[in-house]
């Protein structure tokens, strides 16, 4: 059996410290997450390498629209969550179990990618950052293989994982999923300030681009969109941040988010930031200059043209923020 690493031991327990939760383990008990068990020698990990979905995707799905824009992904998934949103699209892969998915090696991982011809690796569909340990030796093997490799998270990861974790990274999209801390604890069982201080570690090591979903009632105040955006615009403007509409799914029944209110939304954010999109409406999503305002990556749906192929706009020479060819 796998060991898990961030933990500390005291009065007969096991204290996890990969994310906000830390939970108290018993001998036996798992945490939160369901993937992560306390042991008398610290935390056992049942469901290393155990995959629970793959995927060949473009990479705007993640989304990320700056990151070598029109690369196909080799995504892989894994069962569990540290967090537990009403609304979660992948509900039935958050509450698998410890053994579900098909063990599966790291190296095993990076030879299907190179099968595949892709040279970008995802950590994707539920929330892989309870699997770190895996992550970063999945991660070091990709690198050796010449991968780049790719995290989508809700950035539930106390800073000392974090700092190991994102440097194995080279993009991540990260979930902002609201401005109001209550909204963060009661409503999705998650800690906003964790997820904050997470996006900054993240920001200092390697790309990053954000995502909110807009949840009608819950998080589409205007208000709540600035104080999000103006902090985001502190760590930079040029942050990609893509505002995308919920649809009805696990707890949540409610209609869905109307096109009028996420379009006004998104001219609030753009009075903060450079780049920013609308997700699960369907339609064009361009990116273009700041400088100029010309096209530099031209998308419909997941077809994609880049224009900027040397990371500058073919119009006024503005350098675009991004990691591209």
């Amino acid at each position: 059996m796998r060991r898990g690493r961030w933990f500390r031991q005291e009065g007969g327990r096991t204290t996890c410290l990969l994310c906000a939760h830390q939970c108290s383990l018993r001998e036996g008990a798992f945490g939160f997450c369901g993937m992560r068990r306390g042991t008398a020698e610290g935390i056992e990990l049942p469901a290393w390498g155990r995959l629970t979905a793959g995927a060949l995707d473009p990479i705007e799905k993640k989304p990320l629209y700056h990151f070598y824009p029109g690369s196909p992904v080799w995504s892989i998934g894994f069962a569990g969550c540290s967090m537990d949103c009403p609304y979660c699209q992948n509900a039935h892969i958050a509450r698998a179990t410890a053994t579900d998915g098909k063990e599966t090696d790291p190296a095993a991982v990076v030879r299907r990618a190179m099968d595949l011809g892709v040279r970008l690796l995802a950590f994707t569909y539920s929330e892989p950052s309870i699997h770190a340990e895996y992550l970063i030796e999945t991660a070091e093997e990709s690198h050796r293989n010449g991968l780049h490799t790719v995290l989508v998270s809700n950035g539930m990861v106390n800073p000392e994982p974090a700092e190991e974790l994102v440097q194995q990274i080279d993009g991540i999209n990260i979930d902002l999923k609201s401005w109001n801390p209550d909204y963060y604890r009661r409503t999705l069982r998650g800690n906003l300030e964790t997820v904050k201080r997470f996006i900054q570690i993240a920001h200092e090591h390697t790309w990053i681009e954000l995502t909110t979903l807009v949840v009608p009632g819950d998080n589409d105040s205007n208000d709540e969109m600035r104080g999000l955006c103006s902090w985001v615009a502190g760590l930079s403007p040029d942050i990609p941040l893509h505002l995308s509409a919920y649809y009805p799914s696990h707890k949540y029944t409610r209609p869905p988010t109307e096109a009028a209110v996420l379009t006004a939304l998104a001219e609030t954010a753009r009075e903060y930031l450079n780049f920013v999109y609308l997700g699960n409406l369907g339609g064009s999503n361009h990116t273009r200059c700041p400088g100029c305002h010309r096209d530099v990556i031209r998308r419909l749906g997941y077809s994609t043209e880049c224009l900027a192929t040397d990371g500058r706009c073919p119009g006024c020479g503005e350098k675009i923020a991004g990691v591209f060819r």
